[in-house]
């Protein structure tokens, strides 16, 4: 066969097929019962030749072979599509093709004798077929091409029976996509009514769950589908994918609240209170937007918890503070301190950096405050000690010198520096620590 010259077989499924190009003689491939088409190369035409008792159930295909093969051969420019019937083929026909025009009538003839015999009652069964194939009832029609082929082997006519054969293969696969395309019926009608009876999240995942199935199943039959159905199964696929985003969403943001709720439990347990703040500030419009009555109290009773935390804390710091405040106005530094002191054990207790860092800057402060009046403490202590042991010789002295006069019986003198003596211990007992 010729490179330029592609030969196609129209099937009773509707489809085209390439024929075997290693056919060494094309007219092998043309019958009166078939229908085939031959693509020149050279002159970019694609001839549609029926043969002289094709069924009527190929010949309805014909009029839908021009998008059938631009569809599947898209490879192929055509300029033009010319249909011709058998015996009546046009000189251009076999100059463009290249068949011989005495063999092809030769070959077609010596066909149909051998149809002839039965050709009345083959015409009869296939007219019946053809009636039977149009109303669907596809099974039927299977058991008159059974009929055929004996009368095709009666007669001994390969073409009739390879006919039939691909009749009863085209019948079935017909009879598999009637089932196919009441199962997508059945399909679309229960998607309706899941999608009308939604109740809870379980209905939406058996929802979805189905309608993959269901697009895994029969996505490569929608073609098979008329448009109007098409339509309607598409708009319920969108309606569906919408529920399905929006019950996603939901699904994230329950885990996003899980994780949060996670969060604030270790935080509250932790009383770290500021970020217990931030996660509650943070989690609020997620929960107002689920709308969900469960997640609302869950998060409720942690709101609780944090206020009752926050009160007890503030509490805390008010007191101490107000001490503070009152300690102030006595000027008692080592008591203001202990108050700092407090606080920044609090601030650190509840992770609270501004408590810590004011409270221990002032506890700094008031430290070294405390530091300087020990320190000024610690000199007027010694001061006083060195007073107090300078009236200290001096008594012991004074003593010496009155006991010193009574031995030597100067009373007068005695007398006197007792009276010193008494003035040195009442200096001394003035003095105070």
């Amino acid at each position: 066969m010729s490179q330029t010259l592609k030969i196609f077989k129209l099937h009773y499924s509707g489809e085209i097929e390439t024929c075997d190009e290693n056919v060494v003689d094309p007219i092998e491939l043309f019958s009166a019962v078939n229908i085939i088409s031959i693509y020149t190369g050279g002159v970019k035409k694609l001839y549609i030749w029926i043969g002289s008792h094709a069924s009527r159930t190929l010949k309805n295909y014909i009029v839908y072979f021009r998008e059938m093969f631009t569809k599947t051969y898209y490879n192929f420019r055509v300029i033009r599509y010319i249909t011709i019937e058998s015996h009546l083929e046009p000189y251009n026909f076999f100059e463009d093709t290249g068949i011989d025009r005495e063999k092809l009538n030769v070959h077609i003839q010596n066909h149909e004798r051998k149809l002839l015999p039965l050709l009345e009652e083959i015409n009869k069964l296939k007219s019946k077929q053809d009636e039977l194939f149009e109303s669907e009832a596809y099974e039927t029609a299977i058991a008159i091409a059974h009929e055929i082929i004996k009368l095709a082997k009666k007669i001994d006519d390969a073409f009739l029976e390879k006919d039939q054969e691909d009749f009863i293969n085209g019948a079935q696969l017909k009879v598999e996509n009637k089932k196919v395309l009441l199962d997508i019926e059945n399909g679309r009608n229960l998607i309706k009514d899941k999608i009308g009876n939604l109740k809870d999240d379980n209905n939406t995942i058996e929802l979805h769950n189905y309608v993959e199935k269901f697009k895994e199943n029969y996505d490569k039959y929608f073609n098979l589908i008329e448009n109007q159905k098409q339509n309607q199964i598409e708009k319920l696929i969108s309606i569906e994918k919408q529920i399905w985003q929006k019950h996603s969403n939901k699904v994230k943001e329950i885990d996003n609240l899980s994780k949060l709720e996670f969060e604030i439990k270790k935080a509250l347990d932790e009383n770290e209170l500021n970020r217990s703040k931030e996660i509650l500030v943070e989690s609020q419009p997620r929960i107002k937007k689920l709308k969900n009555e469960g997640t609302s109290a869950k998060w409720k009773v942690l709101e609780d918890e944090y206020n009752k935390k926050y009160n007890y804390y503030t509490e805390q710091i008010t007191r101490y503070e107000k001490s503070i405040e009152e300690n102030s106005r006595n000027n008692d530094i080592k008591a203001i301190a202990d108050d700092c002191r407090e606080l920044v054990q609090i601030g650190e207790s509840y992770k609270d950096k501004a408590i810590i860092n004011k409270y221990s800057q002032k506890l700094k402060e008031y430290q070294v405050m405390l530091e300087n009046l020990d320190k000024q403490k610690q000199e007027e202590i010694r001061k006083r000690e060195a007073e107090i042991n300078k009236l200290n010789e001096i008594f012991h002295d004074l003593r010496k010198k009155a006991l010193e006069a009574i031995e030597k019986g100067f009373i007068l003198k005695a007398h006197e520096l007792f009276t010193k003596i008494v003035d040195v211990i009442n200096d001394m007992s003035e003095i105070q620590y």
